[in-house]
This record gives C-alpha cells, structure tokens and sequence, in this order.
C-alpha cells in the first residue's frame, strides 16, 4: 500500500483507476474499426455550443486540492482520457470520443470558425445549452442563451438547422447528440417539448428492449444494448414515426423518454418491422441521407463522474463503481452505420 494514502483512499483509487483504463480501452478497440470504415476522410462537428468541457475542467479544476488522493483521482482522468491535455471545447470530447486517429473537422456554431468547406464526408451535430422548444416560442425565440452572450436560442437552431439541411441534401451521413438528436427530429417532422418532471442529469440508463430487432437488423449487430450514458437536457422528442424509427429508450422512471432514433428523408416508415430493416439498409448502401441520432451524450459518459461532481461536489461519486456504460456500444453503432453507408462502404 502507499502510505501515501488511508487504506479508503487506496482503494477508491485503485477502483477509478481500473474502470477508466478498462472504459478507455474498450473504446479504443471500436475506434480502430471506425478508423477501418472512414480511413482518411474527414467528419463534420458542428459545435452548437455544448459546455461539457468546461464542466470536465471544472470538475477536475474542484478534485484538485482537496488532498493528495484527490490529486492524483483527477489525474487518472485526465491522464487516462486525454494523454493530460485538458479538452478546450466539446470538438475535443467528440474527438476523444471518436480516437485521434479519426480527421475531424470542427465547426462553432457561434463565430463561424472552421474548415468546413474541406472535403466533409460525415456531419455530427453536438448537445447545447439552447432549447429547440424555446426557438419556436415568441417569449423566448430572441432571448440570449444564458452561458452564451450575443446568441439567442432561435439563432443556434437556424443555424444548425441550415447546416443540417446542407450536409442532408449532400447525403452525408449525420449523427445528433443531445441537442443534435432534437434538431434531427425537428426537421424530420418529430416535436420537442419540455420533460415531465425535471429531465435527465447525469448517468441514465437506456436499452434498445423491444426496439432491438430495428437495431440489429440494420446494423448487424449481434444483440441490443443496455447501460448507462451521460444525460443532461430537460426537453425530449416526440418523433415522427413516418421519418424516425426508434432503436433506444430510457429503462427508469420514464420508460416512454426516447434516447436514440434512425431517421429517414424522402421515404416513410411502415408498420412492418422487416420492411423497415430493407428500407433504411437500401437508403445507406444508395447514400441517400439516412441520419442516427442519441439523447445522451457518449463523449461524455467516460467523464460523467467528474462532470457530475462539477455540479454536486459530492466525493461519494467516487466510492461507487457503477455499472455497465454504453461509450463504446454507442461508437459501435456509428461505426456499423457508417460502415453500411455508400460513401464509406468498401
């Protein structure tokens, strides 16, 4: 034992130590398939905003400090996930998401900066503090975004919006994340609306239940998921089900809270299970836009702890081991989708 530290301290080491190294290997192995499937060609990320970031920064920012234990907790976050580089913004959360071998071009929803006329091959659309009911609401559609000075909830959704039906008319294939996944289901007919209750924040858990043979059928999976991932949003969707099929849902309180969906455009959904497999495996290997979308935030499920102690600072965060959690199952069905979609399909 290092007497460094309380035999309490110890172990609560070593437990966060092993889960991050298996968490981050575990991903590993998923993105070197995904590097198989996209090679060289680069992805979109549209950065509508999302904080997680600067909430992991806060959080390891908050551990340190608090003893030479807690020192050397952030440490093994920090070190294990991100080489001991703190991420600027969430474009680095999806590239540690994604693996740094992937070419990922960022994009800020705000300023305009980026690269985004490089040759784009795949578009994902991050989480936000903006609300997508609130830019359809005459009280609040002009209203400035609280952490966001300048910007207003109705300009982040015409924004993405726009960017959204650019990369969809050049049937590139797209991926939502939180605010991503309510902006999709927007433009595919779906609503969004405020949460019974007070949302989700922090680790929820989701599976595919009943919605698994949508799943696997598509992506040749060979069984659903279930696990947690990291929540945080206080609106959900209600799809369209002629342009959204659902593949997740939550399994708590609100078992009807959809968590992930495949959209279609130009085509409609049938009540028929089997049909719908044909159709939306036929849409991806044609390139026709087909987009994947996810209520929680898998760049942020491996860092959910430490965000979540951004906010709570309760150490007791740190004595749980938890369960299963879905950053690589999650990486794994993007990578499947992509694999299955003409513009990567070998």
């Amino acid at each position: 034992m290092n007497d460094q530290y309380t035999p309490r301290e110890e172990e609560m080491l070593d437990n966060n130590r092993d889960q991050v190294v298996h968490q981050v290997q575990s991903l590993r192995e998923v993105q070197q398939e995904l590097k198989e499937v996209v090679g060289d060609k680069a992805i979109l990320v549209v950065d509508t905003l999302g904080g997680g970031a600067r909430l992991f920064r806060q959080g390891i920012e908050k551990l340190k400090g608090r003893g030479r234990a807690y020192d050397a907790l952030a440490d093994i976050y920090l070190q294990h996930m991100f080489g001991g580089e703190m991420p600027d913004n969430v474009v680095d959360m999806v590239r540690y998401f994604l693996g740094r071998d992937i070419k990922v071009v960022g994009h800020n929803i705000k300023d305009g900066r980026s690269d985004k006329d490089a040759e784009i091959s795949a578009a994902i659309f991050t989480g936000s503090p903006a609300d997508v009911s609130k830019a359809f609401s005459s009280e609040f559609v002009d209203k400035e975004i609280r952490q966001w000075a300048g910007i207003t909830h109705g300009e982040v959704f015409k924004r993405a919006s726009e960017l959204y039906t650019e990369a969809a008319a050049r049937n590139l294939p797209i991926m939502g994340i939180c605010y991503g996944h309510q902006v999709m289901s927007k433009m595919r007919g779906g609503d969004v609306v405020r949460s019974a209750g007070r949302g989700e924040d922090g680790a929820s858990l989701i599976e595919s239940g009943e919605h698994t043979e949508m799943l696997v059928g598509v992506l040749d999976r060979a069984e659903g998921i279930a696990g947690s991932i990291a929540s945080y949003h206080s609106e959900e969707v209600a799809p369209n089900p002629r342009q959204s099929a659902i593949i997740l849902r939550s399994t708590e309180a609100r078992p009807e809270m959809v968590h992930g969906l495949i959209h279609i455009a130009d085509a409609e959904f049938t009540t028929d299970t089997k049909t719908d497999i044909a159709l939306v495996r036929s849409l991806l290997a044609d390139s026709k836009h087909v987009g994947l979308s996810v209520q929680g935030h898998p760049e942020e499920t491996d860092q959910e702890k430490i965000i979540t102690f951004a906010f709570t600072e309760d150490e007791k965060l740190f004595q749980e081991t938890g369960g299963k959690i879905v950053t690589a199952d999650i990486l794994d069905i993007l990578t499947r989708f992509l694999g299955k979609h003409g513009k990567f399909k070998k």
